[in-house]
């Protein structure tokens, strides 16, 4: 009875038509203990990723960078500096609140973001017209990571209409044993009948997958702000103006290392071995691209010179130790051997043969950042075909340098 029931309202499957397609079927469905069996949302949370990633795709980065330059060029340099200095003293804040939701909401970036209120309308304005659209689809994503799904919905009206139905057997009963009152007891025979809440994976898969998505619009982000930083050298920006600019783009790829950190924590919860390796592969991609970004400004140098040796041997030992969990974690196969290889040894030595090439410039003081640039979007784009399919992510990025 079970195999014919519904699980798929859009396309009317029922459980003998789904095809896991290598995973288990908790990963796409839930059953209660009570034996109800729940549509899962993974259709609808899919669909919504599927849609803002093409968008995301068709996002045109070098028309955006080309009418930043021709703004730039119509813009006196006298009124920068004048607009610059004048108002609040800007504080520089580069550390995320411990608050802070998962993902970081979109006003970090946005228009409202500390880090524009001190840059000149004049540039402000057509960056944030331009990155409107971005902004909107880190919106839409982050919805879709913290949206209570149907599951967690279920079991919880599940638990509620027994509780009641329970409490109205109990009455009001004074037989209890201890001090336990009637409505405790009847919330716990009801969580006892529908057991306790699984860890619904397929949420968690679309959580995961959601955050992975503003990874990636916020490495695009990033990524198109340091194209408009190196108009902003070529024009002779007021320095002020850049070191604002500079801390806006080092926030934004901060707080990917933060939520990458959160989301490995998430995947681990749910034991979604495959997702968490993928995570740590944003994580050491973010802290890469923080040190890179920080090499564009090189006044200390010996520091800097410190923390990429440090950041690069840290980055090393996260990869074997989630490398290692995934061993002891997963069947040792040849097809998992395989898998890890391709899927997460491959991909982490990129991003190390990068790092290693920054270590090496930091050294002799010598810096290739529009290669390093090519390769970051290079890189970003592979960990997304890598997650979600080949698309055609990043691939106006790359062009547009070339």
């Amino acid at each position: 009875a079970v195999r014919n029931q519904v699980v798929d309202l859009i396309e009317g499957k029922r459980l003998r038509d789904l095809d896991p397609e290598g995973e288990s079927l908790d990963h796409l469905i839930i059953t209660l203990a009570c034996k109800h069996t729940f549509t899962n949302v993974a259709t609808k949370s899919s669909w919504a990723l599927g849609l803002i990633r093409e968008s995301v795709a068709a996002f045109d980065s070098a028309r955006v960078a080309q009418d930043m330059e021709k703004t730039i060029e119509n813009v006196r340099l006298s009124a920068l500096e004048k607009e610059a200095a004048e108002g609040q003293a800007y504080q520089r804040k580069l550390v995320l609140p411990p608050n802070e939701p998962l993902p970081v909401p979109s006003k970090r970036f946005g228009k409202t973001s500390h880090h524009l209120e001190r840059v000149p309308q004049p540039i402000k304005d057509p960056w944030t017209r331009a990155t409107r659209r971005l902004i909107a689809y880190y919106e839409e994503a982050s919805q879709v990571a913290t949206a209570t799904s149907a599951h967690v919905q279920a079991y919880e009206a599940a638990v509620a209409t027994l509780s009641e139905e329970y409490l109205a057997e109990l009455g009001h009963s004074d037989d209890l044993e201890g001090s336990i009152s009637p409505q405790d007891m009847a919330l716990g025979l009801a969580r006892r009948r529908c057991g306790l809440l699984a860890p619904p994976r397929a949420d968690v898969r679309f959580k995961v997958e959601a955050c992975w998505l503003t990874f990636g619009i916020r490495f695009h982000l990033a990524s198109l702000a340091q194209r408009v930083q190196e108009i902003f050298t070529k024009a002779d920006i007021p320095k002020k103006v850049r070191s604002y600019w500079a801390d806006m783009i080092e926030d934004i790829l901060c707080s990917v290392e933060r939520d990458a950190s959160l989301t490995i924590d998430v995947a681990q919860n749910s034991r979604s071995t495959r997702q968490v390796v993928r995570t740590v592969l944003f994580l050491i991609e973010a802290q890469y691209q923080v040190i890179s970004h920080r090499s564009l400004n090189p006044v200390r140098l010996e520091a800097l010179k410190d923390e990429a040796r440090k950041g690069y041997a840290e980055a090393k030992a996260t990869v074997a130790k989630y490398g290692g969990q995934f061993r002891e974690a997963m069947d040792s196969g040849p097809a998992e051997q395989q898998w890890l290889e391709d899927n997460y040894i491959i991909p982490a030595d990129s991003t190390f043969g990068k790092w290693t090439v920054l270590l090496t410039q930091l050294e002799k003081g010598t810096f290739d950042h529009q290669v390093a640039a090519a390769q970051n979007s290079q890189i970003v784009k592979a960990l997304l075909d890598k997650s979600f399919g080949t698309s055609k992510w990043h691939t106006e990025t790359t062009e547009g340098r070339n």
